[in-house]
């Protein structure tokens, strides 16, 4: 037997179902330098050395953190560098939403050390050619919090070291949120992996996260994403 949802447990009290995406990604790189050689074309056209590439990248690293500055600066708040591994970036967001409120503009900056995706200059001995290679480094990470009219709360996450692959991250269900309100359509916005972390158990069948629609009219909704 199958697990029942609860769109099917509570069939006769459903007036109907609501359904979006969930967390979507995109993703974001330069084409002509998002690999190894094409970045290493691009320095010979402009006649760099390939063992210079540090070199070429550094200015773009120091324009990246300046303009984050910046940003800051114009917004009135601070940038957050995570220290720690456990640290939940969502629940400081909640946080600070709860007293700034939902209005739209930049929330908050986090910065992070992490991972990245680089290239590191390589001389072959046997061709006698130089070029650069896929290589994994670590750099200094911003995540940019922001709140959009339409999409809701969204974050972008810049690594400052080249090919500087951007990832934008929001969540469907936001955007739902959104256009209920601005329908004038109450409702209350529940996230059961909060509710698994109060109880220590999660409902079968459960979604990770539900809109209860309150009645506008003769419209009454209980939303099973």
């Amino acid at each position: 037997m199958g697990i029942e949802l609860l769109t099917e447990r509570h069939a006769a009290q459903i007036a109907g179902v609501l359904g979006c995406w969930d967390r979507m990604l995109i993703f974001g790189t330069l084409p002509r330098i998002c690999f190894a050689g094409g970045m290493t074309s691009f320095l010979y056209e402009r006649k760099i050395r390939i063992f210079d590439y540090p070199k070429f990248a550094e200015p773009f690293r120091n324009r990246i953190r300046e303009n984050a500055e910046k940003m800051a600066a114009e917004a009135g708040i601070e940038i957050e560098f995570v220290r720690k591994r456990n640290f939940r970036k969502e629940d400081r967001v909640k946080e600070i939403l709860a007293s700034r409120g939902e209005k739209a503009g930049l929330v908050c900056i986090f910065s992070a050390m992490e991972p990245c995706s680089t290239y590191k200059p390589w001389h072959n001995k046997q061709t006698g050619k130089t070029y650069l290679i896929p290589d994994e480094g670590k750099c200094l990470h911003y995540y940019f919090y922001f709140v959009d009219e339409d999409l809701g709360l969204c974050h972008v996450r810049v690594p400052t070291w080249l090919p500087c692959r951007l990832q934008i991250c929001f969540n469907g269900h936001n955007w739902l949120a959104g256009q209920l309100s601005k329908l004038g359509i109450d409702y209350r916005y529940y996230d059961w992996r909060d509710h698994t972390q109060e109880t220590g158990d999660m409902p079968p069948g459960a979604p990770m996260r539900s809109v209860d629609v309150e009645q506008r009219g003769d419209i009454s909704v209980t939303d099973g994403l």
